[in-house]
């Protein structure tokens, strides 16, 4: 460019970058592509080199191309001089860095919702015995209330009270699980517990769900099944009563037949298979990989007319991932 900033000099690629013709372009002033923010940036370098005779090696500013599109672009400056030292013009090359910006700016905004994210979930996590310890204690009260001599009415209040709080309960263990899983904080417990009261117990909080629906909930365990076994109870109860939920949720007529057999059993490990079998609407076979992920579910009208977070499934198939084992639907 001369020394009033108008292009006397350029090749091919100067006009494909601005989108001018050579002959739009010569004798063109650089304020023609550039915002007067951008134009007072590009000024500024250019004095600064005609006074220090110093080049500007990078220099980035944004630009507009003849269509309106916005560029970004990177600049070197020189000061072009004649025989006797004394300025002409400035010279320098033009890049365009659209591509390399954008991808920078898109690394910065994942890192920065991928930083939010694990912080949101390190703050769940760690909030979870607290939101947990004032829900158990209600739950605890409630059945000892049951245990006590009621009028039938008050026992049917009170049934409907435990279901909810259990529901309650399944919500937030999932929504607190599925942060731990995510911060990398979860750890699952090693306990001994009976199998056949554990299922006992399980199915008879899922009770009051399924009469009042009017379908049947059962339970099998097959002979060969081990009793006494030593793992996560909690956790285990935690899936099964996420798959038995969804079953009673989506079944209007009919059962819910929970199974345990044994798949593998030598020395003092045991390989389980749990089944949840229900009556229901059933899953099309395109939607059956989706409801494994989290907050999604089959279909809006799924969401309108049974509700739910689709959290649950997502969380146990996570669940049972860390026990060794794999959730699969048919």
């Amino acid at each position: 460019v001369d020394i009033n900033g108008n292009y006397s000099y350029f090749n091919d690629s100067m006009c494909d970058l601005l989108g001018y013709s050579r002959v739009e372009m010569t004798g063109k002033n650089h304020r023609a592509y550039l915002d007067d923010e951008n134009s007072e940036k590009l000024v500024n370098a250019i004095n600064q080199v005609y006074r220090s005779r110093d080049s500007v090696k990078a220099l980035d500013f944004t630009f507009k191309r003849r269509d309106g599109s916005p560029r970004y672009a990177e600049s070197s400056i020189t000061l072009i001089t004649d025989e006797r030292g004394e300025p002409t013009g400035f010279g320098g090359f033009l890049r365009d860095i659209t591509e390399r910006r954008q991808a920078q700016a898109l690394a910065q905004a994942k890192m920065a919702a991928e930083t939010a994210n694990r912080e949101k979930s390190r703050f769940l996590a760690n909030m979870s015995h607290e939101i947990r310890t004032p829900l158990n204690s209600i739950i605890g009260l409630i059945e000892l209330m049951l245990e006590t001599d009621l009028r039938p009415d008050q026992r049917e209040d009170l049934d409907v009270v435990i279901s909810s709080a259990y529901a309650l309960l399944s919500l937030i263990n999932n929504l607190l699980d599925f942060s731990k899983i995510e911060a990398d904080k979860f750890e699952l417990e090693s306990a001994p517990f009976d199998l056949r009261d554990f299922m006992k117990d399980t199915l008879r909080m899922m009770g009051m769900r399924t009469q009042t629906k009017g379908l049947e909930l059962a339970y099998r365990v097959a002979a060969d099944v081990p009793d006494r076994l030593v793992g996560d109870p909690d956790r285990l109860r935690q899936i099964l009563l996420n798959l038995i939920e969804n079953a009673v949720k989506f079944t209007e007529e009919g059962e819910v037949v929970v199974n345990v057999a044994t798949r593998q059993y030598s020395g003092n490990q045991a390989d389980l298979r749990f089944s949840v079998e229900d009556t229901g609407i059933g899953i099309p076979r395109e939607k059956q990989e989706d409801v494994f992920s989290a907050f999604k579910q089959v279909d809006a009208k799924t969401t309108n007319q049974f509700g739910g977070t689709g959290l649950g499934l997502a969380v146990s198939s996570q669940l049972v991932r860390l026990m060794g084992g794999e959730l699969t639907v048919s």
